[in-house]
Order: C-alpha cells, then structure tokens, then sequence
C-alpha cells in the first residue's frame, strides 16, 4: 500500500476507535462543545474531538437517548483526490448483550451518498486469539 493510502487507512481507522468513545477519557484528547443541530427529525447536541497530530472530528449526541448519531470528519476521497467532508450517520439502535449498538449506518462525503450498511447479526467474540494481535 502506497503510504498516502496507508495514512488515510490509518486516520479513518482512528476515526472508528475515537466513535466507539472509549478513548476519549485520555488527556491527549480535547473536547469542546459544537452546538445544537437536528439529525432525523431529533435533536442533537455536537461536541467537538481533537488530538494534536490527528484530524478533528465532530461527534452528535441524540438529546433524548444520548447515542451517538453522527460523525463529521474530513477524508481524502479515494477516487478524486480530494479531501471531503464525511458525514457517518447511525440508527436503528438495539440492545445487544447489555450495549446499544447501530444497526443503520449511512455515510455521505460532501452531502452525496457513499455507503449505506445495514447489521443484520452482531455478535461478540468470547475470546480473540492471541494469534489475531501477533505481527504479521
């Protein structure tokens, strides 16, 4: 892989992690308030992610669930070459195995549709080899 295409790989995978929320307790992270803003019909409160190093990336909140909603980031379009603004959407929310988890996730790149993913089964690995985290 070229290494403009591995960086881009590896922003959009930190793009994943810092969604799953679970990193945003390290310091090197800072969050600010973004607004208010209405994402399907409900309200929405935005916060905004940073990290020296790493691109920002806004998070929405819905106001009466507190899930996750949306991400808002820019990305180096694949086919273009451009950088874009990413808008990932999520829904449909289901308890599975006691955590909330999306089961629709739209993404836009600059208002146009880019993937539509719909989770049809999820399901949590019991355990993960030692193998899967060893260097290839």
């Amino acid at each position: 892989m070229p290494a403009e295409q591995l960086a881009e790989t590896k922003e959009s995978a930190y793009s994943g992690w810092v969604a799953t929320l679970l990193p945003l307790k390290d310091k090197a992270f800072r969050l600010a308030p973004f607004g208010e803003t209405e994402i399907a019909g409900r309200k929405a409160i935005g916060v905004n992610v940073t990290r020296e190093g790493r691109r920002p990336i806004n998070l929405f909140f819905d106001k009466a669930t507190f899930h996750l909603v949306r991400t808002e980031t820019r990305v180096k379009d694949e086919m273009t070459n451009q950088e874009v603004t990413e808008e990932t959407t999520f829904g449909e929310y289901k308890l599975i195995e006691g955590a909330q988890q999306p089961l629709k996730i739209t993404i836009k790149r600059n208002d146009k549709p880019h993937a539509d993913v719909e989770v049809i089964e999820f399901k949590y690995a019991e355990k993960l080899e030692d193998s899967v985290f060893a260097k290839p």
